[in-house]
């Protein structure tokens, strides 16, 4: 699913009015009449309900003046607010409000000045039409100060296509937007949905399907896409009757340093849990007791050292994927063996944890061993160790497609919408997982998967997108079966089977 920016979303209702064709007021009908749908079947739950509607000039404000209608029209109890941000209406919010008073007995209040928000009792629900793509500029003045005094309020507020005073595609921290409850997008998604400092902005988003023109989509080129099951059923691979474990590969992980194998322990578990034929570890002789007893699944391989990592690996080119990291340790014996590693090994590698903190104390060296169509699946933390501190999360945003097409690899910066960026200056957020995953050992699990994936004949491109959307759907279904405080990270392996039979033959309870 494209993600689209506030220009392009405008340009896609102007295709559309030109292609399908179809009048302007039209369209406006038809988005504000599936919004309703979405709203009134989904989250009405009484008919006696209040509904305050707070509309604009624009025509976000004709969406809103339009869903009155309906809405009245099915007796629900509506009451409508202009808000006076400019000197006139657009022509088809113009109309939409001539319909609206000559067709029902809805009174409409307009509103100038900041004193005059309505007393609104406090179990209505409240729409948001003020503003919607169309704002450039952040909300000052009277309506800045309306907004908050809305703000204040303790209702629940639902935005028709984005929070009044959002901006497309920016950060809009600081600035006055009205606090959405749910946010019902139409059509495509917003960049600064996916921007954690407008998380309060946004609460809750769904994307509703306005049956714009497709043809916009295979005509312009875009930079950002949501992950969808859509797209990650694409390249499942079946697993042929008549395989055995070398069909689905060999992976090597690497890592485990003294106090650290549970880390290993977990991306090796995950590792073969997603599909792996085989699987080595290559962890410290301390490891060694640990990992045969918890994981005798795995080959463990020693290296001679007690506790951390020194020795060279022969014979590496046996494996089909080899991730390094999970608790390998910052010991400067390691970081020696690991340099000379990359010097040596010229695969694709799955990067994670320690081996990021090791690189990026090489600094740009470290950065130009890495192998091409690499994965890197740093924290925001462990990013800005690679290639510096950032601002905000659009300035990080902007350097991970950077470094992508530096490295001509994939990064993965992990997060609650992961961005993976590709060396095609792409970005794909993912939109599964949740606040139940936010635990030590979360980031070994992903290792395992992708780097199972990898082992498995997927591209670094697919291991990564696949495996991403994976661990979180297996978080879902985690926090679904126990609650959003007690997931361990373990118990997300224990997840992966049912997510990826829900992956393969239900569609129904995978989001979007």
């Amino acid at each position: 699913m494209k993600i689209l920016t506030g220009e392009q979303t405008r340009a896609w209702d102007k295709f559309t009015i030109e292609n399908e064709p179809i009048e302007s007021f039209d369209l406006m009908l038809r988005a504000s009449k599936y919004w309703m749908h979405k709203l009134r079947f989904q989250y009405l739950s009484y008919r006696e309900q209040n509904i305050y509607i707070l509309a604009g000039l624009g025509n976000n404000g004709g969406d809103a003046l339009c869903i009155a209608k309906m809405l009245a029209e099915r007796n629900y109890k509506v009451y409508v607010w202009v808000i006076w941000h400019g000197e006139k209406f657009t022509e088809e919010t113009a109309k939409a409000r001539y319909i609206l008073e000559t067709s029902t007995d809805i009174d409409i209040f307009d509103v100038t000045h900041t004193t005059q928000i309505p007393n609104i009792p406090a179990d209505a629900l409240i729409i948001d039409g003020i503003f919607g793509t169309g704002l450039t500029r952040p909300v000052t003045g009277w309506v800045a100060d309306f907004f908050c005094k809305i703000n204040k309020l303790s209702n629940q507020v639902f935005a028709i296509d984005m929070p009044s005073g959002l901006l497309s595609d920016k950060i809009s921290e600081g600035n006055a937007v009205i606090c959405a409850t749910e946010t019902l997008t139409l059509e495509a998604p917003k960049l600064a949905f996916l921007l954690p400092e407008n998380e309060k902005y946004v609460g809750n988003w769904k994307v509703i399907d306005v049956y714009l023109h497709p043809d916009f989509l295979f005509i312009n080129e875009f930079q950002y896409e949501l992950i969808t099951k859509d797209l990650v059923k694409k390249f499942i691979k079946k697993r042929p009757k008549f395989a055995h474990k070398g069909t689905f590969g060999h992976a090597l992980l690497i890592g485990g340093e003294y106090g650290k194998a549970g880390a290993i322990l977990l991306a090796g578990k995950a590792c073969l849990k997603s599909g792996a034929g085989l699987l080595t570890i290559f962890a410290p002789c301390s490891a060694h007791t640990i990992l045969q007893t918890a994981l005798p699944d795995a080959i463990f391989l020693a290296d001679e050292n007690e506790k951390y990592i020194t020795k060279d690996i022969q014979n590496t080119e046996k494996y089909q994927a080899i991730g390094i990291g999970c608790g390998l340790g910052t010991n400067p014996d390691t970081k020696t063996w690991l340099e000379n590693f990359l010097i040596q090994n010229k695969n694709p590698l799955v990067l994670d944890a320690d081996a990021l903190n090791l690189i990026a104390e090489m600094g740009e060296k470290g950065l130009s061993l890495i192998p091409q169509n690499s994965i890197l699946t740093p924290h925001p933390k462990e990013f800005d160790r690679l290639v510096g501190a950032s601002e905000d999360s659009l300035e990080r945003l902007e350097k991970l497609k950077i470094l992508a097409q530096k490295i001509k690899s994939i990064v993965l910066l992990k997060g609650h919408h992961t961005a993976i960026a590709t060396p095609e200056g792409r970005v794909y957020f993912n939109n599964t997982g949740n606040s139940a995953m936010a635990k030590g050992g979360s980031g070994d699990v992903l290792t395992g998967i992708i780097t199972s994936l990898l082992a498995q004949g997927y591209t670094s491109w697919e291991a990564s997108i696949l495996g991403v959307y994976w661990h979180g759907h297996a978080g879902d279904n985690a926090k679904s079966s126990m609650s959003e405080v007690s997931v361990l990270a373990s118990d997300l392996i224990k997840f992966l089977g049912k997510s990826w039979r829900e992956l393969q033959i239900n569609d129904d309870v995978l989001p979007f």
